[in-house]
């Protein structure tokens, strides 16, 4: 089909299930995937956990968080070459934060092309306010996708308390 992009599929390649899924898939075999869904979004409904589509106008519209029953399988080799990918990642991240909040060594270097101290998220008054161990960023979302191919790449950076993180919570909870 003309312009419709390859995906990576999680649970099954060319020689049927990926080896780290099969139990997986044993297990499920005769869910009631509709009655789980109904479920779901009744329980969601009821606990309020909703976030608004066009917020601010009239047609403001209260979806409940979309819902996968099965958290994304990944192997133990695929987890810790993720994991270490992370732990720098977010590492990287707090030091910048921490310099940035603090000595400004990085504003000295051709590294960043603007000053951020005049973007509209940074904190001018936490200037100097560096915690011990220089975390500044305690809970990261790091929205990761995958290729056609299987390799994993990061989407976004979310430092702030993502609101992700209560709806993760909830998603495991109904699970």
């Amino acid at each position: 089909m003309k312009g419709r992009r390859k995906m990576y599929d999680e649970w099954r390649d060319t020689e049927g299930y990926h080896e780290h899924v099969v139990p997986f898939a044993q297990i499920l075999e005769g869910t009631n995937w509709e009655r789980l869904a109904a479920d779901s979004e009744r329980r969601f409904r009821q606990q309020g956990v909703t976030f608004a589509l066009g917020e601010g106008s009239n047609d403001t519209v209260e979806r409940t968080i979309p819902f996968d029953p099965i958290p994304r399988l990944i192997s133990f080799q695929e987890w810790q070459h993720l994991e270490a990918g992370l732990v720098q990642r977010v590492t990287a991240l707090n030091a910048f934060l921490a310099d940035i909040y603090s000595e400004q060594h990085i504003l000295h270097t051709d590294i960043l092309p603007v000053d951020i101290r005049h973007h509209s998220q940074y904190r001018a008054e936490l200037r100097g306010c560096v915690p011990a161990h220089r975390r500044l960023a305690n809970i990261a979302g790091i929205d990761l996708v995958r290729d056609a191919s299987g390799h994993f790449f990061v989407l976004e950076d979310n430092l702030r308390v993502p609101s992700g993180v209560a709806y993760m919570l909830k998603n495991r909870e109904a699970l």
